[in-house]
């Protein structure tokens, strides 16, 4: 049988607040395996890949929307998401240095 987490434990086990959590429930992010009788969040084992992998999208960039469908897809892949965000980082790296060079170059100090 899997290790089940109530809504605080789960949140200080992935370092995420509960009131993160109560919204990502909200909104069709990793819903909890199932709710107590006393309507308490329940959490499996399954849902710590499942909110690592919100994160880690989270941390690239994506907004909560975007997760969500990412998310939905039934072939979904982490490394793909994260391929297209780390191409999307790349170009705005290359705008960012093309832009800092343009002012220095007009301006020197």
């Amino acid at each position: 049988m899997s290790r089940t987490y109530r809504v605080k434990e789960f949140a200080d086990l992935t370092n995420v607040t509960v009131r993160a959590l109560h919204h990502y429930d909200g909104i069709g992010l990793p819903r909890p395996k199932r709710r107590a009788r006393n309507g308490y969040r329940v959490y499996a084992e399954r849902d710590l890949l499942r909110l690592q992998q919100i994160v880690t999208l989270k941390f690239m960039g994506f907004r909560l929307e975007e997760i969500r469908r990412i998310l939905a897809r039934p072939r979904f892949a982490v490394s793909r998401a994260l391929a297209v965000q780390v191409e999307a980082v790349e170009r705005e790296i290359q705008r960012l240095t093309r832009a800092a060079r343009i002012f220095l170059e007009g301006n020197p100090s």
